[in-house]
């Protein structure tokens, strides 16, 4: 018997999972590898803004701007904020609420030209503002198409992906922001379901393999140096694929199989083996969580929150892993990163509300 589900999922208690994981960060999946790039482990850091500032109650994402300033969603405060990297804000970007410019989420920060792009995925809107934080307009994309997980991401200043709320020909359409549909793309996985199915997702759990449910679920990364250009990750199998906006596929690969996210599949595993014991819960597979791309290159950020181990992968402009950073923190990061490339650092949030640049 199939279970329909809402758009939103169940918050599992974050105490049985941070007790789960302490029993698991020890833990690690054996197997053999195949030729693995050396691991570059990142330790120098500067703090670009920490809590005792008080410019920031709670960031929960950021994103490096074209001029190095940051764009920060501080959820504490429920604002967009731009930032400089000496730490001072410089430009609110719209506020929370339910009127023209308003957001009632921040799921994506996306600039493009002279444009600041949120995507508000419970409004289902893209509200589009000027550097400066004036409200241009807003795209009411529920009409085109939504999705229980993937959001919409904004191309260029005039290209949108939409993902299609039915997945059984593609998983996005590529869509103009004046209102006309240019494309379909993104392959459906093999063996995925629309459908919930407990009794199949407790399977899948106890066999550890992807369960179907997730298999389609997929976030968008701009190149930044190629525009025209973008990257289609599936978070769960994991697989990258790389497009062009008039939606032509450039190539397509499965991630390699490493030991970081060997582990990061096994918490989850084990954690939903545990809860599912205990009643019907469900929590998303994420093996990446975030994506930076440049110089037809794509760094994914490892979905390893809680394991005490933040890793990062750079796969090529044909879809090979070449580098692989391991980021050293005696706190927890957020999944939520992004990189300045002219400066060479990776830019990070701490779950003690700290913003770091780390060198590499």
């Amino acid at each position: 018997m199939s279970d329909s589900l809402s758009p939103k999922y169940l918050n599992l208690s974050l105490y049985i999972y941070a007790a789960l994981i302490l029993g698991l960060s020890g833990c690690s999946p054996e197997g053999t590898y195949d030729e693995l790039p050396e691991v570059s482990v990142l330790s120098d850091y500067e703090t670009i803004i920490s809590f005792e500032d008080g410019s920031l109650a709670k960031p929960s994402m950021l994103r490096v701007g074209n001029d190095d300033n940051l764009f920060v969603y501080d959820s504490g405060q429920e604002q967009v904020v731009e930032i400089t990297t000496d730490g001072d804000v410089i430009n609110e970007i719209g506020q929370s609420g339910s009127g023209p410019g308003e957001y009632q989420s921040v799921d994506d920060i996306i600039e493009t030209g002279e444009y600041i792009n949120i995507v508000d995925d419970n409004q289902y809107l893209i509200h589009r503002y000027f550097k400066d934080g004036e409200y241009v307009s807003s795209m009411d994309y529920g009409e085109i198409g939504f999705h229980r997980k993937n959001v919409p991401a904004v191309l260029d200043e005039d290209v949108l992906l939409v993902p299609n709320e039915s997945v059984d020909h593609a998983l996005f359409q590529l869509f103009e922001w004046r209102g006309n549909t240019i494309k379909n793309l993104g392959n459906i996985p093999e063996g995925r379901s629309d459908e919930l199915d407990y009794t199949e997702y407790r399977k899948e759990i106890s066999d550890q393999t992807v369960p179907s449910f997730f298999k389609t679920h997929s976030f968008a990364v701009n190149d930044e140096s190629n525009p025209g250009e973008f990257f289609l990750v599936y978070e769960a199998i994991p697989k990258v694929a790389k497009y062009n906006i008039k939606g032509e596929l450039i190539w397509e690969a499965e991630s390699v199989h490493t030991p970081e996210i060997d582990t990061a599949a096994t918490a989850y595993y084990d954690l939903m083996d545990e809860v599912l014991q205990q009643t019907n819960a469900i929590k998303s597979l994420e093996k990446y969580v975030d994506g930076v791309g440049s110089n037809g290159s794509i760094f994914l950020y490892v979905n390893s929150s809680r394991l005490h181990s933040h890793w990062i992968h750079e796969m090529n402009g044909s879809g090979d892993l070449i580098n692989r950073y391991q980021i050293e923190s005696e706190v927890d990061l957020l999944p939520s990163m992004d990189i300045d490339f002219e400066n060479s650092q990776i830019v990070v949030i701490t779950e003690e509300a700290e913003i770091r640049a780390y060198e590499f």
